[in-house]
């Protein structure tokens, strides 16, 4: 899929984009928890707080690295409570792009990026 999305976002995008857009949110398997769920999703969803709507949400946090044009040459998903740094480093990897917005949660600090 990964292969896929990378040849198809290389084919669409124009070379000449300054920035793309680096960012996260969470989609919820179950809203309201009240007790941790182990066995679902095969581990791989998690207790995460849902800011915006200020509640506690079983959920996967997506991860999306998205041109001015709206193609998404990078993205991935992991765990609800999982650090943005880490996630932001794989789009910034993933995509291959120089200059990249997002909010001061999102990205590494490697001189590759600005925020």
């Amino acid at each position: 899929m990964r292969a896929i999305t990378s040849h198809m976002s290389s084919t669409i995008t124009d070379s000449s984009e300054v920035y793309h857009v680096l960012d996260t949110t969470l989609v919820p398997a179950f809203v309201r928890v009240r007790a941790c769920r182990k066995g679902l999703f095969a581990g791989q969803a998690k207790v995460g707080r849902s800011v915006s709507k200020t509640e506690w949400v079983y959920a996967f946090k997506v991860a999306l690295s998205v041109s001015p044009e709206g193609v998404v040459p990078a993205f991935g998903l992991s765990p609800a409570n999982s650090d943005e740094r880490p996630i932001g480093e794989f789009l910034v990897a993933s995509d291959g792009h120089d200059v990249f917005l997002a909010d001061k949660g999102s990205l590494p600090c490697d001189g590759r990026s600005t925020g």
